[in-house]
């Protein structure tokens, strides 16, 4: 059970800071850097994505965020890829300068941003349009806005885009 979806999580790329100067700049340069390694999690959307344009040997599978983190960390990987609020919390949380970027404009038509709602337990029916019109009442403050922006959230699109995406 969902609430209203307020906002999307776009996909991006978590790198050393040290080796992001003129990294990537377009979906050429992403595809043809064939020393490049990019972490994926098992499974994952990325995973799935990437794996159908990139070859084996470039995707380095990890089986969660930290050991995808710590293979950026110690170059045994280019970059990470992830939804961007994770990827932000990763950079934050990093005991090295990590950066976020975003990917490169042709690889997000495989990725796209996707909406992001709250869950609720099936048996709290009966409290969702309550919390829908409270969302809808918060998320018009430009404090609240930022904020989500800040931590890698962007702007829902329109209703009707977001429905023609959903899986």
């Amino acid at each position: 059970l969902f609430a209203e979806p307020c906002v999307q999580v776009e996909p991006g790329m978590l790198t050393r800071t040290d080796m992001t100067e003129g990294h990537w700049r377009s979906e050429e340069d992403f595809l043809l850097r064939s020393w490049d390694r990019i972490a994926v999690l098992t499974g994952s959307v990325e995973h799935r994505e990437l794996s159908a344009i990139l070859p084996d040997e470039r995707l380095f599978t990890v089986a969660d965020v930290y050991a995808g983190r710590s293979a950026v960390m110690d170059g045994s990987v280019s970059a990470l890829t992830l939804t961007m609020p994770t990827l932000k919390w990763l950079a934050n949380t990093a005991p090295v300068e990590l950066t976020v970027a975003r990917l490169p404009a042709g690889i997000t038509q495989r990725l796209p941003a996707m909406p992001s709602a709250f869950a609720f337990h099936p048996d709290d029916t009966n409290r969702l349009p309550d919390w829908n019109r409270a969302q809808a009442t918060v998320l018009q403050y430009p404090e609240v806005s930022s904020l989500l922006q800040e931590l890698g959230f962007t702007p829902l699109l329109s209703r009707t885009a977001t429905q023609e995406i959903r899986p």
